[in-house]
């Protein structure tokens, strides 16, 4: 099977991408990726990884783990292909609903308007009593 995998290490520097580079090959994990039609090579984005040495994205997680622990125990793992879900490792959640509320909670953080009202005498007219209410 076919997997891709992409490692994120934040604020790391070019000497722990070099050693990343050499713990995820040592697990099978490829930089370069043959094009089936043509024959090219072509070079991986920086973290971005090729295998088909494992038969479940699980154990391609697990490969993905060890080498990437190893330089950055923050690192954040995803892996993609074969025929199971996507993985995530070390990858936050998203704020169930983020936007979907936005209107709810401006009104919660600021509280709901207060309605201005104007008396209106009998015998008036709404507009009357709105001009004279100025």
């Amino acid at each position: 099977m076919q997997f891709m995998v992409r490692v994120e290490m934040h604020h790391a520097t070019e000497e722990m991408y070099e050693n990343l580079h050499r713990r995820m090959a040592a697990e099978a994990l490829s930089r370069f990726l043959v094009h089936s039609s043509t024959g090219q090579q072509h070079h991986m984005p920086t973290g971005t990884y090729w295998t088909e040495s494992y038969a479940t994205s699980e154990a391609v997680m697990a490969a993905a783990i060890r080498a990437s622990t190893a330089v950055d125990r923050e690192a954040m793992i995803t892996v993609s292909g074969g025929s199971g879900p996507i993985r995530f490792y070390n990858c936050p959640l998203v704020a169930e609903n983020s936007l979907a509320n936005i209107g709810a909670l401006l009104t919660a953080l600021t509280g709901p308007k207060p309605a201005s009202t104007v008396p209106i005498p009998e015998g008036l007219d709404l507009w009357v009593s709105l001009l004279k209410a100025k």
